[in-house]
This record gives C-alpha cells, structure tokens and sequence, in this order.
C-alpha cells in the first residue's frame, strides 16, 4: 500500500494530509488518524466525534462509489485543517461522481455529514470530487 502523509496526527495542529488507495481497511485507518489529530487539537469531545464520523462516511463514499465504474480503483485523499475559529476537512478523488439514490437503509452518508457539521460542500467535476466539511469552533482551539 503506498501512502503519503504531510504532517502527523496528534503532532500537527494546523494540517494534515493522507493519501491512500481507495479501499475499505485504508477508510478505516484514516479515521482512526484523523480522530488522533483531532483529539490533540483539545477540541469539544463532540466536535471530536462528528469530525471522525462525517470524515469516515466521505471516506466510505469514495471507496464505495467513486471508483464503482472502473476496473482500476484510485486513491482518496484526506485533508485536515485547523484555522483559528474552524476545523475542515476535506475527502478527495478522481473517481466518477454517483448521484445518491436514498432508500430506506442506504444512501443517506452526505445527510448524515452535513447533520454532524456547519457546513457541507460537494464539488463533483470530470476530474473527481471533493467533499468539504467545516466546523465553527466557538473560541479558538488551544493547541
């Protein structure tokens, strides 16, 4: 597995970025990563949590639907950065955007992001797409 990482975890305060093959265990790696750099920015166990949970379900997507129409899965790319007043973090790929089709028990990763977030914006081109989650921190995080 070839990763590249900008940063470490926990380490890092202001920005941390991973890039990895688009599979199920990398998914569950990078959250595992990106609640240890949350953790050691001394944030809201709250604000902990939702950044772990939105984090996993864009990860999840791209692993699931991104590369769904192509023989060659791809990579994803996790960005994470703390900015005085918010946290974002933002999922990569060059994969093919899939429209969500919401039944009663799928579908509902992107729902569920913008529920635990501030803010939610999916940008899905030719060239892939890029899922951006924010979180408003009330005070400055202490670093």
């Amino acid at each position: 597995m070839t990763e590249t990482s900008t940063g470490e975890p926990g380490l890092d305060p202001d920005r941390w970025t991973h890039t990895s093959p688009a599979a199920p265990d990398a998914a569950t790696t990078l959250r595992r990563r990106v609640r240890k750099w949350a953790t050691g920015l001394k944030v809201a166990d709250s604000v902990v949590d939702a950044i772990e949970l939105a984090s996993y379900e864009a990860l999840a997507n791209v692993v699931e639907h991104a590369y769904a129409r192509s023989e060659n899965k791809g990579e994803m790319t996790l960005t994470a950065i703390h900015e005085s007043h918010a946290l974002s973090v933002t999922v990569s790929d060059t994969g093919t955007w899939q429209p969500p089709t919401p039944t009663p028990d799928r579908s509902h990763g992107l729902a569920l992001i913008e529920a635990v977030s501030d803010n939610l914006d999916v940008d899905n081109t030719d060239d892939g797409t890029v899922v951006t989650i924010v979180w408003s921190l009330s005070e400055p995080a202490s670093s």
